[in-house]
Order: structure tokens, then C-alpha cells, then sequence
């Protein structure tokens, strides 16, 4: 059995030449699909046991700040945006670093990273949204930093505290400061 590897070329061509990356930024992202492949080897360490790997498929909302997506060239994009990342569900540790898997869950599920998360079935992180940082990287739009969406949490004041908040905003015209006279440069002794 032959194995063939295409050229640069052919990979270009079979993805289209038309292909414009969405540009490095942060982005709202929802969790569209989580695919589970077992028994995938490790090809960093070929020695330690296959084990499980999520695929997981995110779609590009909007710009972290609410902005249309463009992409590179300032055009909005054809069709929906995806972009992949690859999870190691074994990896779950906090030191040195929160794993990729655990600051992807986290997000997902809006905790804190350093909370204990329990999750009783990946199927629940399906339709979540969350903040992804995306680097460009071998042609490719890679997630590289997961952030859970921040929640504004507006403060209801009463109405006393509204009227003089409002009050103090507007200074009466009795205590409204004088203007102070104009000084020339003529009007200066030397």
C-alpha cells in the first residue's frame, strides 16, 4: 500500500484559492461540534498508551467586541466561519500552566479555572459560547487562548440614588464657575 502526501500545490488547490483567513483577534465563539476519537496514539511520546481526543469544531459569531466578522482583506466572510481545536481529555492539571482542555471547559462552562468543574457529558458543552484568541499558524486560524465571556453586572440603585447622581451631574447656574479673562501675550510685562 502506497502512501502519498500532496504538494503545497495541491493542498492549495483543494482548498481553493479563494480561502481568506478570518484576521488574529479575539473572537464569540459557539461550541458547534465535539467529535471523541479513541485509541489515538501519541505522537509526541510513542511510548505512553493511545488514549481519547476531542476534535472540536467552533463557529465564529462576532469579534469579541461585538464588531461583524471581516476577514483579512476587510471583507465579510462567505458562509459560516469554523475554526478547530484539538483536546487531550487526559490532561486536566493546573501547574505549570491550566491545561488546554481544562481553560477550554472552564470558558465553556463560564467557572473559574481554578474551581473544580464537573462535567457529566461533553454533549452539554454543545451550543455554549465563549471568547477564543485566534493566531494564525501554518495557514491555519488556530484557538490558542479560551476565556469564558464576561457578564456586566449592572447595580440597581433606588431612586434617591438616581436623582442625585442625576443632580449632581447638572450644576445649577448660581454656582456655575465664572469664566476667567482672557490673557494676551501683549498684556504680559516683561
Amino acid at each position: 500500500m502506497s502512501i502519498i502526501f500532496e504538494s503545497k500545490e495541491e493542498f492549495e488547490a483543494r482548498r481553493g484559492s479563494d480561502f481568506v483567513l478570518l484576521p488574529e483577534d479575539d473572537y464569540i465563539v459557539e461550541v458547534k461540534e465535539i467529535e471523541v476519537k479513541h485509541n489515538v496514539p501519541n505522537k509526541f511520546d510513542p511510548e505512553k498508551a493511545p488514549g481519547d481526543r476531542w476534535t472540536v469544531k467552533l463557529r465564529a459569531i462576532s469579534f469579541s467586541n461585538g464588531d461583524d466578522l471581516v476577514d483579512v482583506d476587510g471583507n465579510p466572510p462567505d458562509g459560516e466561519r469554523l475554526f478547530f481545536t484539538f483536546l487531550d481529555p487526559a490532561r486536566k492539571g493546573l501547574v505549570p500552566r491550566p491545561s488546554k482542555t481544562r481553560r477550554f471547559i472552564a470558558a465553556a462552562l463560564g467557572q473559574n479555572i481554578e474551581d473544580r468543574i464537573e462535567l457529566g457529558d461533553i454533549d452539554e458543552l454543545v451550543g455554549k459560547r465563549l471568547n477564543v484568541t485566534i493566531i494564525h499558524r501554518n495557514g491555519y486560524a488556530n484557538p490558542d487562548e479560551f476565556r469564558p465571556i464576561r457578564k456586566r453586572t449592572v447595580k440597581k440603585a433606588d431612586d434617591v440614588d438616581v436623582k442625585q447622581e442625576a443632580d449632581a451631574k447638572l450644576a445649577p447656574a448660581a454656582t456655575a464657575p465664572v469664566a476667567a479673562e482672557e490673557i494676551f501675550a501683549d498684556d504680559i510685562p516683561f
